[in-house]
């Protein structure tokens, strides 16, 4: 596997759940694999690592943000980090989006 994509993205929220929900989303939108869509690559063969850095990271549900991804098997991780600029809230949580495809033969 090698990879096509790195996103970077940011979500804020009143809890880390819908802040990493929207930090995702910020860095899929960021993101297009037009070889995807062409259908050069099938989506099952694309595998997605997640990495987020969220203020409290036990707070966060990997597997409903799994559920944001189509295709091959996805990753998620979360480690301590963001921003909880005043305390509590709002929170802010910081997404890494890798896009990983088989390679290609030439």
């Amino acid at each position: 596997m090698q990879r096509l994509i790195i996103s970077m993205g940011f979500g804020q929220g009143h809890d880390a759940q819908t802040a990493a929900l929207r930090a995702v989303q910020s860095a899929q939108g960021r993101a297009e694999v037009s070889v995807i869509r062409a259908g050069k690559i099938s989506a099952t063969d694309v595998t997605t690592t997640v990495t987020l850095a969220a203020p409290d990271p036990a707070a966060v549900d990997v597997e409903q943000l799994k559920t944001l991804f189509d295709g091959g098997g996805v990753q998620v991780s979360v480690t301590q980090g963001g921003m909880a600029p005043m305390g509590t809230d709002p929170l802010v949580v910081c997404a890494s989006v890798e896009v990983f495809v088989p390679v290609q033969a030439p």
